[in-house]
């Protein structure tokens, strides 16, 4: 038998499991301290149902300390910022993105020291020991506690970093010291942002770690204690004493997991209303879609792992006010403080509880407290957030296919059973305690140090080549660019940069161009796209070139029709490969000769690729030839007045819930298909009809009008085109 608990900012959860046998659950309101409030749910559980305390194998518990002492800039220690990076780097300084307040409460000191290495492991400067020295010794003077070293670079070479380490260390025994290299990735303020965040939360680490140890044995378990991670692993408790900012988002990574647990999916839109928040993730195989931008935590830019979510101010606690017509529920909530403060509990302020009481919704408190409530203000309350709720999930879908959404937290008694653009809501068994479930489903087979040290050696591998990658990709581009830039024959250097690259320019060219989402890693993906190509016989030269690759293959001779047409056969069947991966839509040239005819034919690629962007009735695949009429309305978009006309035309559907433009367009394109344009957009037709009759009213337009209907068809084209 294993427990699983998460602490949040309202409640604590608490799961018995038996494998994957929930055997008890319990949700209590978290306390002042914490401590105590996990004693409580642990003997909870044993009241539910009786169980041997020795034949609990593990406690894994997820927890919020972390992330709210660092909001709250509360109990962080004195901290120095050790920067090796000159004479390079200097600047901007260390924390100098921090919100002021974050500054002054870790006592925010920075010093920087030459040192730091190349983008290739080379060294900037060789590190100054005796700088290192006289930044300890001032450390000492003024009463620093913890330090924070980051170099230029570490993550492809941490030796310096390990040096400044050592000797800091032999200066200040006492002080706990954080390595960038083991934090963050490349990306030098974001990387040193985080490994400050962490090195200011090492003392509270240990004091917060060992409180949970303490309540776990203090009710009476013997077995091992593990936190739960970002990414939905498990870190053992010395771990967490190092790396406390490995559990900032360890809440919202529970439910997503738990969720994946509970539901049986493992790909999936996971919505979490929790007391205060509701946080919106996506699952991929069972795990949480990583963001691949920076993170902002607390108002500070970082880049350690987090998972893609998304939150609003909507829980169970959230405040609601005004009255049937201007509701506004949250984004503020009573937190912890609902069983004194709610309606249903005898306090004074009307929440999102209360709502959902009323409504019949949840069976919690006196409902005869909320029994006067205006019926049309509970309706207008429950709509308004599961059309807030509605459009955060939209906005997490990466692309039209349908996701499942899972609604978890005790709070989804809020939701409905149907959500506008999303569907059916599934609510799987013991949904209220899935961030619990999910703290005990985590993997704990990535926490020994000896992994950790093995990881830390594979990801600078892995950076160093990235890197390499990169560099050779930037001068693919740049060559790209200047031999599209030709207006006649190119001279000897262009000539020998190609020939180095092992471009021909001589001959006949079909140009390409595969366009991509702005998330697709280009650079990661571009050994993908040459293998699908060449998976068709067709030897092409590929380039990363903004959000996609530019190409072309090369004739000796002026290609038959039938040589074109067995190539565009085979480069549909590549396009094929790649859509179900990359999402990619694609588009060909004619054939040109000579070395400025590669312009002409990437520039027919081009303008074919954004058509067949637009146009899923042909696969998102189109030469050149097929584009037609379409033809003009390129030439059209291109003019300085039509693309600013076409926008303020559809203007007013920007900020309005349910992507009305995309619709709009989908529909226009589907002659006005209902069945048609939902199944596109991967939603229920109704939502369509609805979304349609929205879209009138918004543009006072009557979309069965042929006037309308054409100047409304330009402008969506227009639009998608430009975009």
């Amino acid at each position: 038998m294993r427990i699983g608990i998460d602490v949040g900012g309202t409640n604590t959860d608490a799961v018995l499991l038996d494998g994957r046998q929930v055997l008890a659950s319990i949700k209590t309101s978290t306390t002042e301290d914490v401590t105590s409030g996990i004693v409580a749910a642990i003997n909870g559980l044993q009241q539910q149902r009786a169980f041997d305390l020795a034949a609990v194998q593990a406690v894994m518990i997820g927890t919020t300390h972390f992330i709210n002492a660092l909001v709250e800039a509360h109990r962080l220690a004195p901290t120095a910022a050790v920067r090796l990076s000159l004479p390079a780097g200097a600047s901007l300084p260390p924390m100098v993105d921090w919100p002021q307040r974050l500054v002054d409460a870790v006592s925010g000191r920075s010093y920087l020291v030459h040192g730091g290495h190349e983008f290739d492991g080379r060294h900037i400067a060789e590190l100054d020991e005796s700088e290192l020295r006289k930044a300890a010794e001032d450390m000492g003077a003024i009463g620093v506690r913890s330090v924070a070293i980051t170099s230029v670079f570490s993550p492809v070479n941490a030796e310096f970093e390990a040096r400044a380490a050592e000797i800091i260390a032999a200066q200040l025994p006492d002080v706990a010291i954080s390595l960038s290299h083991e934090i963050g990735r490349i990306g030098l303020l974001e990387r040193e942002n985080a490994t400050v965040i962490n090195a200011a939360l090492r003392e509270l680490a240990a004091h917060i770690v060992d409180g949970l140890a303490a309540s776990v044995s203090g009710a009476g378990i013997t077995a091992p204690l593990y936190l739960s991670q970002n990414d939905g692993t498990l870190m053992d408790v010395d771990f967490a004493r190092r790396y406390p900012v490995a559990t900032f988002a360890s809440g919202p990574t529970n439910s997503m997991r738990g969720a994946a647990v509970l539901s049986g999916l493992d790909t999936c839109a996971v919505v979490d209303v929790g007391g205060t928040t509701s946080d919106v993730g996506v699952l991929r195989q069972g795990f949480p879609r990583e963001a691949t931008t920076d993170v902002s935590v607390a108002g500070i830019r970082t880049n350690f792992r987090m998972p893609d979510v998304l939150s609003i101010g909507i829980g169970g606690g959230s405040r609601v006010r005004g009255g049937a017509g201007d509701v506004t529920v949250g984004p503020d909530s009573v937190g912890y403080e609902l069983t004194s403060k709610a309606l249903v509990f005898g306090g004074d302020t009307l929440t999102a509880t209360d709502i959902a009481v009323a409504a019949g919704r949840a069976e919690i408190g006196d409902p005869s407290l909320v029994a006067y409530l205006d019926r049309d203000l509970v309706r207008a309350a429950l709509e308004k957030i599961a059309a807030d709720v509605s459009d955060v999930v939209e906005r997490m879908r990466t692309s039209a296919e349908p996701l499942p959404v899972v609604a978890v937290g005790g709070g989804s008694v809020l939701l409905p059973d149907e959500l506008a653009d999303a569907g059916k809501v599934h609510r799987p068994e013991n949904y209220a305690v899935a961030n619990a479930t999910g703290a005990e489903a985590a993997r704990a087979d990535v926490v020994p140090p000896a992994l950790a040290v093995a990881a830390g050696a594979v990801q600078r591998w892995l950076l160093a080549n990235r890197l390499e990658l990169e560099r050779d990709a930037r001068s693919r581009t740049a060559l790209l660019g200047d031999l599209l830039r030709l207006d006649a024959e190119p001279g000897a250097d262009l000539r020998r940069r190609a020939a180095d690259a092992g471009w021909r320019l001589g001959g006949w060219h079909v140009g390409l161009r595969i366009g991509v989402a702005s998330s697709v890693d280009t650079v990661a993906r571009t050994t993908e796209v040459v293998r699908a190509l060449r998976a068709e016989q067709i030897a092409a030269v590929v380039v990363e070139h903004g959000d996609g690759w530019t190409g072309w293959v090369t004739f000796d001779q002026e290609p038959t029709a039938e040589r074109v047409r067995t190539l565009a056969a085979g480069l549909r069947a590549a396009h094929k490969a790649l859509r179900r991966t990359l999402g990619a839509h694609l588009g060909v040239g004619r054939p040109h000769p000579r070395p400025d005819g590669l312009a002409a034919t990437i520039a027919e690629a081009t303008d074919a690729a954004r058509l067949a962007a637009t146009r899923p009735e042909s696969g998102h695949f189109l030469h050149v030839d097929q584009l037609g009429m379409a033809q003009l309305l390129l030439e059209w978009t291109r003019t300085d007045t039509f693309e600013p006309a076409a926008r303020a035309l559809v203007a007013p559907l920007r900020n309005a819930p349910g992507d009305l433009v995309r619709t709009l367009a989908v529909y226009l394109d589907a002659e006005s298909s209902i069945a048609e344009t939902a199944a596109v957009l991967g939603v229920h037709r109704n939502t369509v009809t609805a979304r349609v009759a929205r879209i009138e009213q918004l543009l006072g337009v009557d979309l069965s009008r042929p006037d309308d209907r054409l100047a409304l068809h330009l402008a969506s084209r227009a639009i998608t085109l430009a975009d």
